[in-house]
């Protein structure tokens, strides 16, 4: 068995060894608490349950982790983007149990909870390097660049300066302490999840009957076998929706008294609580910056505000945090393949604005070949593509290093002197129809 497969056997029998997620908190996800008891704060793994457990705040968490994930990331060399390289390997595929995209998710879904993430790098002996992502509860900080791994009871690793491995912090420092570890920004918006999670559960517990009837009855003077009899007829006449909404008639004072029937709880209306509960949902999106069409809310959504959200999610949330992602790895990962000039980019998320695009053909189409013009109708290139469309009214191409003149399509800077032509230019007369008019 290799090392590798030996360390993540360590950290499935951590884990349980369970494809289901880690245990819930107390009673099901939540504690138990009354108006005189707060519930306790959320730190660390509480965060990570809430993450399992809260629908609206996966749904934000993930959005963003596999939006992160699914853009490609280059390795240049010198400026050139190369791709048989063994950094290439290893983020494609950092190790034998998950491939990058999956790892990178992980990673970004820890530092948008936690504002850290971890991984050590093994080297093979093959000359290339293992990534694996480790839990961030996972790693203790002992003294300056020396970590310990707890991934299984009392065993542990202990990584130093010196060692072979080398671990990747990546990290969003905390104004408060920039040089501990971070809080994280799951911390500031748990008491939202929570409360959604809360009601939620009520809402379970209502449902699930909450251990208590709904309408309590008051009938004087009966003993216990009259009680049960009358319960009886009556759960028999009216329980079952085929018995709903019927009428029932009671005599106002009859030989054990007046009868009292009194409704218990309040109704979902009185309390808000599907207006609380938006309001949560639309609170965690909004803490991350996530717009709302992101998400599924498209209520008051139109074909405007879609491309809106679609540039907002890469101008603001996807780009930078895959700016900082390279920014780390070529500051921790890069130097360990020792070559100069070797850096890890990435290709931006934000969408092409086809309308924009499209405009501005239209404005000079004989500025674009027939290929260009395929591209944007989402069609292949032809083989005698590299052509410029001089007039698509009457077929007219050019091959693509020809210079012809283009005044009829006022392509002139002015009318007195024509643009600039390059160096070694070879110029090709062709006669328009507005000269021959003239001559």
């Amino acid at each position: 068995m290799s090392l590798f497969s030996s360390i993540s056997k360590a950290f499935r029998s951590l884990f349980g060894g369970s494809k289901s997620a880690p245990a819930a908190l107390d009673d099901g996800g939540y504690v138990q608490a009354s108006w005189r008891r707060a519930p306790p704060d959320a730190a660390g793994d509480d965060l990570l349950h809430l993450y399992h457990n809260s629908w609206p705040f996966r749904q934000v968490v993930s959005k963003i982790a596999q939006t992160f994930a699914a853009q490609r990331l280059v390795v240049r060399k010198d400026g050139e983007e190369v791709t048989d390289h063994p950094l290439c390997d290893l983020l494609h595929a950092p190790n034998d149990e998950f491939a990058g995209p999956t790892v990178r998710a992980l990673e970004q879904i820890w530092l948008s909870i936690l504002d850290e993430s971890f991984a050590i790098v093994m080297p093979r002996d093959d000359g290339g390097f293992d990534y694996l992502p480790i839990p961030p509860s996972c790693m203790t900080r002992e003294g300056s660049g020396t970590w310990i791994v707890q991934f299984s009871g009392t065993t542990q690793w202990k990584i130093g300066p010196d060692s072979p491995w080398k671990v990747v912090w990546l990290r969003h420092p905390s104004p408060a302490a920039p040089f501990d570890r971070p809080i994280g920004k799951g911390h500031a918006i748990a008491d939202e999840v929570q409360i959604h999670e809360y009601s939620s559960k009520h809402l379970k517990a209502f449902f699930y009957n909450a251990a208590r009837p709904d309408v309590l009855m008051i009938i004087p003077g009966l003993d216990d076998k009259q009680r049960k009899r009358f319960q009886q007829e009556w759960s028999s006449r009216y329980s079952g929706a085929i018995n709903a909404h019927q009428v029932a008639v009671l005599s106002p004072a009859g030989p054990h008294g007046d009868v009292q029937v009194l409704p218990l709880g309040s109704s979902f209306k009185d309390s808000q609580m599907m207006e609380l509960r938006a309001e949560e949902i639309k609170a965690v999106a909004q803490f991350y910056g996530v717009p709302p069409e992101i998400v599924g809310r498209i209520e008051n959504s139109n074909r405007a505000t879609i491309h809106s959200a679609l540039d907002i999610m890469a101008d603001f949330i996807v780009d930078p945090a895959l700016e900082f992602y390279c920014m780390e790895l070529n500051r921790q990962l890069v130097p360990l393949f020792e070559e100069e000039g070797l850096e890890v980019g990435y290709v931006s998320s934000k969408p092409k604005d086809r309308e924009f695009q499209l405009k501005v053909m239209e404005a000079a189409p004989w500025s674009f070949t027939v290929n260009e013009w395929r591209e944007l109708g989402g069609q292949p290139k032809r083989a005698d593509g590299d052509r410029y469309v001089i007039d698509p009214n009457r077929q007219v191409f050019v091959e693509a290093a020809e210079v012809v003149d283009l005044t009829s399509q006022a392509r002139l800077l002015d009318d007195s002197a024509p643009p600039p032509l390059p160096a070694n230019t070879k110029i090709k007369l062709i006669r328009t129809e507005r000269s021959q008019e003239a001559a």
